[in-house]
């Protein structure tokens, strides 16, 4: 009985030594809208990475998707018929990331063409290290500032089809911008997804050398370690560092991969120099732009300007490392390396108004002043002049209603008056008054 047991955790340890299958991550191809990489040790196989974002369906195939806009009644003052009502919005979304069937056939179909082998296949996703997302808008915003800013910040999922709940509260002016922004082709909330990756790079043959007298002379990153970077900063600086040979790099044979190699020198200067540090974890007076920046990196100058997808991280911040280090450096890079990027997909909620407006489970407007949700003041008083009355005959008076409401339910309040009543001025100017509310 014991051979199956010791067969079945024999092959249990096999699994786990065995490599899990690699990107070459320099040798990523656009095909139909995709990234995809090759698989190392197999030409045929390739990966992609997961391209749209959208908001979640339901059962029904409906965007996952409301807005609920309440008005509570005010009471009326003076002699005006019309008065302000309050009340506000309720906006809730589920999002996601995913890649269409019809857009990985599509791929496939490049990628065979290009390689002249119908025998190529995507063979799946790229299985991400980690995700955070970014959330953009303005009018959302508590503090109500008209500029576009980071709104949230976090933690998404690795996994496709893995959904993300956004919730918003938002004031009675803000819920009717909100509602003139989702009429519009491209409303006030957008989205991206930071997702991490790795693989192998190609074999490379190069020389890095650092001076350290220079970096510390350097413009961009001589404010010292208290000040926090984004991704892009680093990224202007390690080109300055380069241009000024304060960082020089020597390569051995063709430059055809360049790209790929100066991606992976510049990770590695990020160990040397810098520290990860999550955005929201930055202490809120160090911040300075911090916030802007990212959101910045959102707008038409972001992710796609950079060096490649890969590029670096916006979702995240740098802190300048304390340099000890004197004189120079040198590092070597020979044959390949695990190295990890970053993609980007974005999102805009998009014209759902225009396709759903008239779908009362997706937009609604909420009168809370129905009936069942009011209530009415009755007032109980005794007349003063049978103050005497109480001093010489009655200890208290109890006053008790019922009021069945419209929707069959019942309320039952009651109030005493007693002596101490009459004893306070207010009890007198009320001539014994006293309120139910019902």
């Amino acid at each position: 009985m014991k051979f199956p047991i010791l067969t079945a955790l024999a092959l249990c340890l096999l699994l786990t030594e065995l490599p899990a299958q690699q990107i070459m991550i320099d040798r990523g191809v656009q095909a139909a809208g995709l990234w995809c990489f090759p698989v190392f040790g197999d030409s045929l196989s390739y990966k992609y990475l997961s391209s749209n974002a959208r908001l979640a369906l339901d059962k029904d195939s409906l965007p996952e998707f409301s807005f609920m806009r309440y008005v509570i009644e005010k009471p009326s003052t003076g002699s005006n018929t019309i008065s302000e009502a309050g009340g506000g919005g309720i906006v809730t979304f589920l999002v996601l990331y995913d890649t269409p069937a019809r857009q990985i056939k599509a791929a496939e179909t490049f990628l065979q063409e290009k390689l002249n082998d119908k025998n190529v296949k995507l063979s799946g996703p790229v299985v991400f290290n980690r995700g955070r997302y970014l959330l953009v808008s303005s009018i959302l915003m508590p503090d109500g500032k008209e500029k576009s800013e980071l709104l949230g910040i976090g933690e998404a999922p690795i996994l496709e089809n893995s959904r993300i709940a956004f919730s918003f509260n938002v004031d009675p002016l803000r819920s009717k911008l909100l509602l003139e922004s989702f009429k519009m082709k491209t409303p006030d909330i957008s989205l991206m997804f930071e997702l991490s990756f790795s693989g192998l790079t190609d074999s490379y043959q190069a020389e890095l050398t650092v001076d350290w007298t220079e970096v510390r002379k350097s413009q961009s990153f001589g404010a010292g370690a208290s000040v926090y970077f984004v991704g892009a900063d680093v990224e202007v600086g390690f080109d300055d560092l380069i241009r000024n040979n304060a960082i020089r790099l020597n390569t051995v044979g063709t430059d055809e991969h360049l790209e790929g190699l100066l991606n992976t020198v510049y990770s590695k200067l990020l160990d040397l120099m810098f520290k990860r540090v999550e955005p929201e974890t930055v202490p809120a007076d160090a911040r300075g732009g911090l916030f802007d920046a990212i959101s910045a990196l959102t707008g038409p100058n972001g992710p796609a300007s950079s060096r490649n997808t890969t590029g670096f991280g916006l979702n995240v911040s740098y802190q300048l490392k304390e340099l000890k280090t004197t004189g120079s450096s040198n590092l070597f890079f020979r044959g390949r390396s695990t190295v990890e990027r970053n993609h980007f997909i974005t999102f805009n909620i998009g014209d759902l108004y225009k396709r759903y407006g008239n779908n009362k489970d997706m937009f609604r407007d909420v009168a809370l002043y129905d009936p069942a949700f009011q209530q009415r003041e009755v007032y109980v008083g005794i007349d003063g002049s049978l103050e005497k009355e109480f001093d010489r005959m009655v200890n208290s008076v109890t006053v008790k209603v019922r009021k069945k409401h419209v929707n069959g339910t019942e309320t039952f309040r009651e109030i005493v008056i007693n002596k101490k009543t009459f004893k306070t001025p207010l009890a007198a100017l009320r001539c014994c008054t006293s309120t139910i509310r019902i």
